[in-house]
């Protein structure tokens, strides 16, 4: 099975390029001034966030995103968050990710992913992860369809593939619905969410916004919060998505603690000293057997 699913991870990592290039291919033929640029100027958004289901954690979540010619663009993710552990109390975790990409606003995205992800968990003892990928997105009407595809190597589990994927569906113009699926480490889960933009002016807008995940081993997170958008023009939910800044990854608080997406991190208790089984989240979850002997090994 872990065979096959590798396979079947790196088939797909080499035929998305070409799939998604086709649409570079044509824009070669396109008059650039009669298109839309890839990003309509440098643009940022903040989010605050707690969960309130599975973790007890909160943090805040950014990105910056700039035009780079006229088909290029360039984002910078990065999060701090804390995480209640129920062995080493509080636990700051700290991420940063880039994107470098082609767009064209009415087809989609393509490029490339990196992030580093790093947890402060007790006297020293630290976990880190990093990631590389390929990150693609359709633009179909209303629907979109984004997914990040590649390799990541983490401090406890080494080297293994990820995959996240997400469609979307905006039954308005300043409503997104979306639902989709983790990979990591052996894990799959399934997420799911909302955001509703309620105000906006002078290039600015607030929208709210929930997240959810459900593990296949039964663990489970959702997170509630606010998120501010800047910009160059005023415009809806769907335009700044595909206009102005490509999916965020760090992503969400709660599911970036609890959820098998991009990362690997194991630095935390779920909260029931016997729970077993090891969840892989984005930032952590739960430190059970594989933690506490990595943190003896470093004691030795």
């Amino acid at each position: 099975m872990t065979r096959t699913r590798t396979s079947t991870l790196l088939s797909a990592l080499f035929l998305l390029p070409g799939i998604l290039m086709s649409g570079v291919n044509a824009e070669e033929t396109t008059d650039a001034s009669a298109s839309k640029p890839a990003v309509d100027g440098i643009n940022g958004k903040l989010s605050f966030e707690k969960a309130v289901d599975g973790y007890d954690a909160h943090g805040v979540s950014g990105a910056l995103t700039i035009p780079i010619g006229h088909r290029f663009g360039l984002q910078v993710d990065g999060m701090v968050a804390e995480y209640d552990s129920y062995i080493f109390g509080d636990v700051p975790v700290f991420a940063a990710a880039a994107h470098a990409f082609w767009r064209d606003p009415s087809k989609g995205l393509l490029g490339l992913y990196a992030d580093y992800s790093y947890a402060d968990v007790y006297e020293g003892f630290s976990l880190s992860s990093a990631s590389l990928g390929i990150e693609g997105s359709l633009y179909l009407d209303r629907f979109t369809l984004d997914a990040i595809i590649g390799g990541k190597d983490g401090d406890i589990f080494g080297s293994t593939l990820f995959d996240r994927v997400r469609l979307s569906y905006y039954p308005t113009d300043d409503l997104q619905l979306h639902i989709g699926h983790a990979y990591s480490y052996g894990h799959h889960s399934l997420r799911y969410g909302l955001e509703w933009a309620f105000a906006g002016h002078a290039g600015a807008a607030s929208t709210l916004y929930a997240d959810g995940s459900v593990g296949e081993d039964g663990t489970h997170a959702a997170g509630l919060g606010m998120r501010f958008y800047f910009g160059q023009h005023d415009k809806t939910l769907i335009r700044r998505h595909r206009e102005d800044d490509p999916p965020m990854a760090p992503n969400t608080v709660a599911i970036s603690i609890a959820d098998g997406g991009n990362y690997t991190w194991i630095i935390g208790n779920t909260g029931n000293p016997n729970g077993g089984g090891v969840i892989y989240g984005n930032y952590g979850t739960l430190l059970s057997y594989y933690a506490e002997q990595a943190l003896a090994k470093r004691q030795h």
